[in-house]
C-alpha cells in the first residue's frame, strides 16, 4: 500500500511538473475569407428549406467571410488544468460566387468588398467552458468544452425577418501545437430554416486549422471546416463544406 502511495504521488508530481502552459492570448481576434459549399437534401421537397424548396439536392457556393472574437473570463493562464470560461462571438457574410467576383487587393480591401455586397449574414455569440484537460505536458494539448450559442441568419430579400439559430454542443479543442484552434463538437439545437423538426436539429462541426511558426509570425491560419446540420429523420438536412484563409486582424487593418 505504501509503494503504491508513493507511486501515485511520484506520478502525480511528474505529471503537473510537465504541464504545458496556456499560452493563447485572453483576447484572440480574426478575419477570414473563404468559400462554402453547400448541400440540401430532403426525402419530400415540402419538407426543404424554408422558401427554397429548388435547393434540394443541389450544391451551392458561396464567397464568405467575417470575423472571429473570442474573450477569456475566468481561468489562469498558467494553469491549464484549471476550468476556464471563454466568451466567443462570429459573423459569417455571403455572396453567391456566381454573382460576386472579389477584386485584387489586400485581404482587408477584399473582406470590405464582400461586407458590401454580402447576401446573407450568420451570427453568433456564446460561452464556452473549457473543462478535462488532454495530453498536457505534450506538443498537442486540448480541453474538453461545453458551448452554449445563440444566432441568427438574415437573408436578403426573405422578408425581412432573421431566423434563429441556436445549439448547445459538446467537443474537444486544440489549444496548442501546429494544429491549435482545430476542434470536433457534436450538439443539439434549433434552426428555424428548416420548416420541419426545427427544434431538434443534429449538429456535428470538425473544424481543421494549421500553421508553422512562420505562418503565424505573419498573422495567417488556413482553414478547413464541414458541418453537418441533421434532424435524424425525414425533414431535410444540410452539410456545409468550407475552406480559407484567417488573418490576424492586427496585420491586415
Amino acid at each position: 500500500m505504501k509503494l503504491f502511495v508513493c507511486w501515485l504521488a511520484c506520478f502525480a508530481t511528474v505529471s503537473f511538473a510537465q504541464e504545458t502552459p496556456d499560452r493563447r492570448d485572453d483576447l484572440n481576434a480574426d478575419a477570414y475569407l473563404g468559400l462554402s459549399i453547400d448541400t440540401f437534401s430532403a426525402l419530400n421537397l415540402h419538407n426543404v428549406l424554408y422558401q427554397n424548396p429548388q435547393d434540394n439536392g443541389t450544391q451551392r457556393q458561396r464567397l464568405i467571410g467575417g470575423f472571429d472574437l473570442e474573450y477569456r473570463l475566468t481561468g489562469k493562464i498558467a494553469k491549464p488544468r484549471v476550468p476556464q470560461l471563454w466568451l466567443y462571438g462570429q459573423t459569417r457574410h455571403g455572396a453567391r460566387s456566381a454573382e460576386v467576383t472579389l477584386p485584387t487587393g489586400t485581404p482587408g480591401q477584399q473582406l470590405v468588398f464582400l461586407l458590401r455586397n454580402a447576401s446573407s449574414l450568420e451570427a453568433h455569440l456564446g460561452l464556452r467552458l473549457e473543462l478535462l484537460s488532454l495530453n498536457t505536458g505534450r506538443k498537442d494539448p486540448a480541453r474538453v468544452y461545453l458551448k452554449v450559442q445563440a444566432g441568427f441568419l438574415s437573408i436578403a430579400q426573405s422578408g425581412g425577418d432573421v431566423f434563429d439559430v441556436h445549439r448547445i454542443a459538446l467537443g474537444v479543442l486544440a489549444t496548442g501545437g501546429r494544429y491549435e484552434g482545430s476542434y470536433l463538437e457534436v450538439g443539439h439545437g434549433r434552426n428555424d430554416v428548416f420548416r420541419l423538426n426545427r427544434y431538434r436539429r443534429v449538429l456535428v462541426t470538425g473544424h481543421l486549422t494549421w500553421g508553422s511558426d512562420a505562418w503565424r509570425a505573419r498573422g495567417l491560419r488556413p482553414f478547413v471546416d464541414i458541418s453537418v446540420d441533421g434532424d435524424a429523420g425525414i425533414g431535410a438536412d444540410s452539410v456545409q463544406t468550407s475552406i480559407g484563409l484567417s488573418f490576424d486582424v492586427d496585420k491586415i487593418f
